[in-house]
């Protein structure tokens, strides 16, 4: 049997020819979506090319240029992949959550508990899928910006008629004694009478 034929046999033939057929669209559809897709990131391959063909010189001359070429070549790259379902993950003052984000640093800095205040890797999902978590430092919550300094020291409430009572000594550190020489602490033997 050289595989299942559309006509003749049984129920069976006929579903294993129309089992093979439509995993052969499903393929051929997967092999063009590939295709445009190396081809989308061809064209960003090139463009990076292009930029990288002017040398550090070009790159010195023109750093705007340069830099401005860059987000280009970036952008287009990004579109393809965009295109196709790859969404990142990872953004400046979300927060993070154990499924999307990896947690690698916990900064005082303002902001709500877990909020994300630097992205230090993006991560990726694909239809609905993590590929990669993103690698984000995020606000410990305890920060709430500078606070101001006090003007001056306020005073300790006071029931009228009362005197103010007196400021508290100022605690001293007591040094303990130590011996000079560590054999002075070691207990020494008695000697038989």
């Amino acid at each position: 049997m050289n595989g299942p034929t559309p006509r003749g046999g049984s129920t069976e033939d006929r579903l294993a020819f129309e089992f093979a057929t439509a995993l052969g669209e499903r393929d051929a559809a997967h092999q063009a979506e590939t295709e445009r897709l190396l081809l989308a990131v061809a064209d960003a391959l090139d463009s990076f090319g292009r930029l990288l063909d002017g040398g550090p010189e070009a790159a010195a001359q023109d750093p705007a240029g340069f830099a401005a070429g860059v987000r280009l070549a970036t952008g287009q790259l990004e579109k393809a992949v965009r295109e196709r379902g790859l969404e990142p993950i990872g953004v400046h003052g979300e927060l993070a959550e154990p499924a999307t984000h990896l947690v690698t640093e916990v900064r005082d800095e303002p902001g709500p508990e877990d909020s994300v205040v630097e992205v230090l890797q993006r991560g990726y999902r694909h239809q609905g899928r993590v590929l990669r978590a993103a690698r984000v430092a995020v606000a410990s919550g305890t920060a709430q910006g500078p606070e101001p300094a006090p003007l001056s020291e306020p005073e300790p409430e006071r029931t009228p008629g009362t005197a103010a009572a007196p400021a508290p000594a100022p605690t001293v550190p007591v040094p303990t004694p130590t011996p000079a020489d560590p054999a002075e602490n070691t207990p020494q033997p008695q000697e038989p009478a």
